[in-house]
């Protein structure tokens, strides 16, 4: 297959084109985007060192992007860094005698990374005020802006660093005051922490004092004894509980045997208990029958006792008069006894 070498031609020609066609536009877009086709005003301004001219920091407006340092070289007359700057045109008219420019430091790196440019309201609506291209515009560390600070009675806005160390210097200010509860919730939360330390060491003395703390001493000690014999005493509490079970299973099966009595009796008695019972209902008849026949001849039993009294008391006279006889001593006497008997009809 023969390839065309017009149309290979054609090719390149048009990926050249368009290459640089994007190259050329993203150029513009970047040069653009650095002012680079605006129209500007160059001014200068003179300052103590060049911290941070090097990288060319940008001039703000109130926030807005307006300008950039350009250049800056050694004054020899003045021992200053000159170094001129350019303002877009368009913002041309704020640039005053009145103006002042403010560097901007590096919170951390203490380097110039950018200015601001500060003109009053009212110088801006001033054409007598304006300054022509080329003109010099002072720094905020010069003598004529601090003169011109302190004749309009105004504060320049403090940059980063400024604000930060005046920040800490009010709140080490603050903190060294005793009682400061106007200051703020820190200040007030502060106050009250203070007061509570106060209160928590006059009662940590009065606890010292009064001897809490070696008694908690005592009773950590005695109860790390008794967390030592806890094992001993678990055991011990075990065993009881096996005891406890082996009780609880013997009270169930007296329970489960008083359920049924009648087997239980059955098994103590042999299953005799019947005839038992039986002979002894018998029994209980025969001896209910003699006290019935006791009770009927009681009056018989009653003369029978005291006729065998009388017979008693005879023999006991025949006896007393033996023993009287003349020939053995001096005859019986007769002794009065009154005996009385209780007959039942």
């Amino acid at each position: 297959m023969q390839h065309s070498l017009v149309k290979e031609h054609k090719a390149v020609i048009s990926f050249i084109f368009f290459g640089s066609l994007l190259f050329a536009i993203t150029l513009g877009t970047i040069l653009s985007s650095k002012h680079y086709f605006s129209t500007k005003a160059i001014f200068f301004t003179e300052l103590n060192d060049a911290k941070g001219l090097s990288t060319h920091p940008l001039i703000y407006f109130k926030g807005i992007e307006i300008g950039r340092m350009e250049s800056f070289s050694f004054d020899f007359q003045t021992n200053k860094i000159k170094s001129n700057f350019w303002i877009l045109k368009e913002f041309e008219h704020i640039v005053t005698q009145h103006s002042i420019l403010q560097s901007e430091q590096h919170p951390i790196f203490d380097e110039v990374y950018s200015f601001n440019l500060i003109t009053p309201d009212s110088a801006i609506n001033d054409d007598l005020l304006k300054l022509k291209e080329g003109s010099l515009v002072y720094h905020s560390s010069s003598e004529y802006a601090l003169r011109l600070i302190a004749e309009n009675k105004n504060k320049l806005p403090k940059n980063d660093v400024e604000e930060i160390l005046e920040n800490i210097n009010s709140l080490l200010s603050n903190l060294q005051q005793e009682d400061n509860p106007s200051a703020g919730s820190l200040f007030r939360a502060l106050d009250r922490v203070a007061k509570i330390s106060e209160q928590l060491l006059m009662i940590t003395e009065s606890i010292e004092r009064s001897g809490i703390v070696d008694k908690a001493d005592k009773t950590l000690i005695q109860a790390e004894k008794w967390i030592t014999s806890l094992p001993v005493i678990v055991e011990k509490l075990s065993n009881s509980l096996d005891r406890v079970d082996k009780l609880l299973i013997t009270s169930e099966n007296v329970i489960n045997a008083y359920k049924s009595p009648e087997k239980m009796v059955s098994s103590l008695t042999n299953n005799q208990l019947p005839m038992v019972l039986s002979n002894i209902n018998d029994n209980l008849n025969i001896v209910k029958g003699m006290l019935s026949d006791v009770h009927t001849e009681r009056a018989q039993f009653m003369m029978t006792i005291y006729q065998s009294q009388q017979v008693l008391n005879e023999l006991e006279k025949t006896l007393q008069a033996l023993n009287n006889n003349p020939f053995l001593k001096g005859g019986i006497h007769e002794e009065k006894q009154d005996i009385k008997a209780e007959v039942y009809d």
